[in-house]
């Protein structure tokens, strides 16, 4: 990929998974430091932050559980003197759960896909987008599950969550402009 990120700080929530690490490394290798998050495999973190730093890069890991505001909170305060402000945040992080149908999925499998997939979100960017808006430039990259592609009323238990994080997604450079950015 051909991108320069030297000089950047990219945040990926759920650095440790498959997804995470890859797009931890392809942020690396454009010259971006890492903040690595992961929620319980400290193991694998320690791991992908050795990959990172044998690019020349700084990385830091930090632990949290990213459905909980004063961690995204806690986590900024953690990065911030190791690596600086945050210029890319990834929310990339998800609770993982067995799935079944619509009808037979707990409420409880419901609303933690929500805290994971939109609170994450709304955390990530009370904690982080205000040093962008301090510096006027910034991403916040959102992925979410591919599963809500593929979902129906029988077999996947996500549509009704993807449909309110990609509102929140959309809505989110809108209300940045709208309140700080002229």
């Amino acid at each position: 990929m051909q991108l320069d990120l030297s000089g950047k700080t990219a945040l990926v929530t759920g650095a440790t998974g498959q997804l995470g690490r890859v797009i931890a490394r392809t942020l690396a290798a454009c010259g971006a430091n890492l903040a690595l998050h992961y929620i319980n495999n400290d193991t694998k973190a320690r791991e992908l932050q050795g990959e990172i730093e044998a690019l020349d890069r700084k990385a830091v890991i930090v632990q949290g559980d990213i459905t909980k505001q004063d961690s995204a909170f806690r986590m900024r305060d953690e990065i911030q003197p190791v690596l600086g402000g945050v210029d890319i945040v990834v929310a990339n992080a998800v609770i993982q759960y067995e799935w079944t149908t619509v009808l037979e999925q707990s409420p409880e499998d419901y609303l933690s896909q929500f805290e994971s997939c939109v609170m994450q979100s709304v955390y990530l960017a009370k904690a982080f987008i205000p040093h962008m808006q301090d510096i006027r430039a910034g991403r916040f990259i959102g992925i979410n599950t591919e599963c809500a592609i593929h979902s129906t009323l029988t077999n996947r238990p996500i549509p009704l969550v993807s449909v309110e994080w990609m509102a929140y997604i959309a809505y989110l450079p809108r209300r940045l402009v709208s309140i700080r950015l002229p």
